[in-house]
């Protein structure tokens, strides 16, 4: 029986050699099929001001801005199974689907992409905006599942406020009361010298706490106006709220809403 095993092995390995000897391995050719970025090469070389501005949002100049910014933390190195997405494409894209009302195919085929490229997981977004609907700190990239609290306790926010340093030394006096520069938050956050939130309210919250809390909620609409303007501004990423959210993406998004409101 023993014999009979070995002679079996035996003839395996001189048919697998003789199979490899055969068919001898290939270097794959082509790991990816190849797409078109035609219409990309003709919009960038040969699209005026106008149409360069209806397509992306953006000018020219401050296309150049945005890249500047965030070309180094965006770009890669080409693989032996592919090439990689050029810097200026792939901002190029981000910008094409937040003005447009695109389905991902879509772009994919314009930028000569496949569809899988495109699509992200779910991220937070923390952001910190002023009386002016201006977006002044963003921090972007935690995973969906993480709670706001913890976002922030990891933030730069977090520490320059704790070592008194967030803010200048600006007080006013208020119904009696000397008041610094402090950041508004919602319930989620903790209460801090810095960050003020509303009381928990049940049935026996007192009368002054109810019309405390009224009056931050009114100073907190600036933030849900911001919010609001920044995805009307930039709908698209809004639309497919399956496919989430991208941290360059954005963080292009601020940086889009804030050039166009100062």
């Amino acid at each position: 029986m023993l014999r009979y095993w070995c002679r079996r092995k035996q003839l395996l390995l001189i048919m697998l050699s003789i199979i490899t000897l055969i068919n001898p391995p290939r270097d794959r050719i082509c790991w990816m099929r190849p797409n078109s970025d035609d219409w990309f090469i003709l919009v960038d070389s040969t699209f005026n001001r106008e149409q360069w501005y209806e397509n992306f949002r953006v000018t020219r100049d401050t296309f150049t801005i945005i890249l500047n910014e965030i070309e180094h933390d965006i770009a890669k190195q080409d693989t032996p199974m592919r090439k990689a997405v050029p810097t200026r494409k792939k901002l190029a894209m981000t910008l094409y689907y937040f003005a447009s009302t695109a389905e991902f195919r879509t772009i994919a085929n314009l930028f000569g992409v496949s569809r899988a490229f495109l699509c992200y997981h779910s991220v937070v977004m923390q952001a910190l905006v002023d009386c002016n609907y201006l977006f002044r700190d963003v921090v972007i990239g935690w995973p969906g599942s993480v709670h706001d609290a913890r976002i922030l306790s990891n933030s730069t926010i977090y520490d320059k406020g704790n070592d008194n340093n967030l803010f200048p030394d600006i007080r006013e006096s208020i119904g009696g009361q000397v008041v610094s520069i402090v950041i508004l938050g919602d319930p989620a956050y903790p209460l801090l010298p810095w960050l003020l939130k509303a009381y928990p309210e049940n049935v026996n919250t007192p009368q002054s706490q109810r019309v405390f809390n009224y009056r931050l909620s009114r100073a907190r609409m600036t933030i849900e106006n911001t919010f609001g303007r920044w995805k009307g501004e930039i709908s698209q990423i809004f639309q497919e709220v399956r496919y989430g959210g991208a941290r360059g993406s954005e963080f292009n998004c601020c940086i889009v809403h804030c050039s166009q409101h100062l």
